[in-house]
């Protein structure tokens, strides 16, 4: 979960929307919420808040709709190259 601090440190939310992104959903374990929903974070370019970092629902009927979504893992999705 760090990767969304580490995110919104390197990146301003202009610099982000300048890459025609809304918001970053950060894929990490998720965060339970107190009804046991499991929740994602993500910056939230799109607003200018003291809060850009949100956590949004991480369920499969959640569905990110249209462009300006970017999506950061934590870990690289590739195996070692030989």
């Amino acid at each position: 979960m760090e990767i969304a601090c580490l995110i919104y440190q390197q990146f301003s939310c202009e610099s982000i929307k300048k890459k025609g992104l809304n918001m970053i959903i950060v894929m990490h374990k998720p965060v339970m919420s107190n009804q046991g929903a499991p929740l994602l974070l993500c910056i939230n370019a799109s607003h200018t808040i003291s809060y850009p970092i949100v956590a949004l629902f991480g369920t499969p009927e959640f569905n990110f709709r249209g462009s300006g979504y970017g999506v950061a893992f934590a870990e690289s999705l590739v195996g070692p190259q030989s």
